[in-house]
């Protein structure tokens, strides 16, 4: 990988992980029948952030089986590890708005593995400002 695919690319399978994660947390908070009964919707919102993590994951396994030869691979597999960041955090948000819970230690976890200090500063601030967290 190189250029801005690599970045990219790098950055997207921290999010798809984190996706990941948070469904998981969401799916064994949501497990227990008296949780079930007071959200009747659990499962509906568990399907939706498995489905984006899904595809964002596959996604990004395209960019990994296409590596780029010009300038316009190059752009075109960025794009859609891009798209993939974007629906792994609409998957975290959508999550984050039902439980948050859910979303707590899995910004932790992905604050803590993003490489430069400004990118954590901004995924901080980005999830304080949509969640109105910490």
């Amino acid at each position: 990988m190189s250029g801005e695919y690599a970045v990219q690319a790098e950055r997207a399978a921290a999010f798809v992980a984190a996706a990941t994660a948070a469904a998981e947390r969401y799916e064994a908070l949501t497990a227990s029948d008296e949780a079930r009964r007071v959200d009747t919707d659990a499962q509906r919102w568990l399907g939706a952030a498995l489905g984006r993590a899904a595809a964002a994951e596959a996604l990004l396994e395209e960019t990994a089986a296409a590596p780029p030869l010009e300038a316009e691979d190059e752009l075109r597999l960025a794009l859609m590890a891009r798209e993939a960041m974007r629906l792994a955090w609409t998957a975290i948000l959508e999550l984050a708005r039902v439980e948050p819970a859910a979303f707590e230690q899995t910004a932790r976890e992905l604050v803590g593995g993003l490489a430069e200090p400004r990118e954590e500063a901004m995924l901080r601030d980005l999830a304080r400002a949509r969640l109105g967290i910490g």
